[in-house]
């Protein structure tokens, strides 16, 4: 990146820090050219909210979004597998890819907080959007998606980076397919994120014990188990996820962490590419989400009651849509194709014409939804951390310039908009709000 790069704020300059190129605001700080508007995303270190510009206050610059990230906070410190802020922000400004999330500037504010103002898609998680009813999702819909996630992950790996975090709650849509039909994508959250060869492209299989630092239990491919990372450890998240989308259960699956990894590393297990729904009951007892498993890892759970499955026994794929995910999950990563291979296998290449036609049940979606559910934020943490920018604000008393260009001192709480102010905040004009994963 370079100060050539063209970004959401006039004036910028372009300064290292800590090895990133960090873009600076100067007198125009974050606080002045955006107003920030609703939560809709947390993770450890940061939260993503809705934001537009100042100069618009409506919603002509409505599809974006901040992620306000904490560099006080111990979570960089704790996660063997985070790789900070900064990096974080770093990888994101040199990627430009259509299925990859765009950054539109960045502020590195009081040496604590950064600003980064992303593209934001309307179009939700795809496995929630996939989930809806009012949907009939057909097979060849997966070879969309699976054709434009390797790209990304082609695209990444050409560029020496891994994601190692992929998994549905970190694949967006661009628009909603209920409104649209169309099912592009766009990959998010690079919070894990690494280049090859990197200090912090080590093994962290020892935070499987308490948080899971390095990915997420059933993505993680048998090398991982062993503490061994590389570009191939996508391919086989990316294989998790398409046979999610299309089975409604993981290919490997056990509620201990010790089963769940002897059923990934071991040579005789295979996945048995057989569907599983969820019947549109609720499911009893509380939703035990895969986020929530992390948090217990040694805890057995019932997560699904049998009373609860239904048949979907007339519901199967093809050989060739079984083939690729089979080749996606191959054991031995010497043998599992990279990225490109894997975007020239001919089930990809046909566009799934052996499935053409073939409805995805709608009870199979809904299972697939509801195990990639993101879990609720916790409302502690949350008003912990507007406590926390509310005081960053006041400290600043930043100066607001209004849609009439007006000069105006912020006064009041954070979450509140008065008149044409800019300021932290919901609005009227407030775009449509979907989930978006912070990290």
């Amino acid at each position: 990146m370079g100060a050539s790069q063209s970004w959401a704020c006039q004036g910028p300059c372009v300064t290292k820090c800590d090895g990133a190129n960090i873009i600076h605001a100067g007198d125009q700080q974050f606080l002045t050219q955006y107003t920030v508007g609703e939560l809709i995303g947390s993770g450890a270190f940061s939260q993503v909210r809705a934001c537009w510009r100042c100069s618009s206050g409506s919603q002509d610059d409505g599809a974006l979004a901040v992620k306000i990230i904490d560099m006080s906070s111990p979570v960089f410190e704790d996660s063997l597998g985070s790789i900070g802020g900064r990096e974080e922000v770093d990888i994101l400004q040199r990627l430009r890819h259509r299925n990859i999330i765009g950054v539109k500037g960045v502020w590195d504010e009081d040496d604590r907080w950064i600003f980064v103002v992303l593209e934001r898609p309307s179009g939700g998680e795809l496995l929630q959007a996939m989930s809806d009813p009012r949907l009939e999702v057909v097979v060849p819909v997966v070879v969309t998606v699976a054709r434009q996630l390797l790209q990304a992950l082609e695209y990444l790996h050409r560029s020496k980076i891994a994601h190692r975090d992929v998994k549905p709650e970190n694949v967006l849509l661009e628009t909603d397919p209920v409104e649209t039909g169309v099912w592009n994508i766009k990959l998010i959250d690079f919070g894990l994120a690494a280049r090859f060869g990197q200090s912090n492209w080590a093994p962290c299989k020892k935070g499987f014990g308490a948080a899971l630092v390095c990915g997420t239990p059933y993505y993680c491919a048998p090398e991982v188990w062993a503490g061994q990372y590389g570009p191939k450890t996508d391919v086989w998240a990316a294989g998790v996820l398409l046979y999610l989308t299309m089975f409604g259960a993981y290919p490997f699956f056990a509620p201990k962490v010790d089963a769940l990894e002897a059923a990934i590393r071991s040579p005789e297990t295979r996945p048995p590419f057989v569907a599983t729904a969820m019947s549109r009951k609720q499911p009893k007892g509380p939703q035990m989400s895969l986020q929530a498993l992390e948090l217990s890892l040694h805890q057995v759970m019932d997560v699904f009651p049998k009373e609860e499955i239904v048949d979907v026994s007339t519901y199967q794929v093809s050989q060739a849509c079984r083939d690729f995910v089979g080749h996606l999950l191959a054991k031995d990563s010497e043998t599992r194709p990279g990225a490109m291979a894997a975007a020239t296998h001919r089930w990809l290449k046909g566009n799934g014409a052996d499935d053409s036609g073939r409805k995805i049940p709608t009870d199979v979606r809904a299972r697939s939804g509801w195990l990639a559910k993101r879990p609720s934020v916790d409302p502690i943490i949350e008003q912990t951390r507007t406590a926390q920018l509310e005081f960053f604000k006041e400290q600043h008393r930043a100066v607001i310039v209004s849609n009439r260009g007006m000069r105006k001192k912020v006064d009041g709480p954070l979450f509140e908009v008065a008149g044409d102010n800019c300021n932290f905040g919901t609005s009227e004009h407030a775009p449509n709000l979907m989930p978006m994963n912070a990290s």
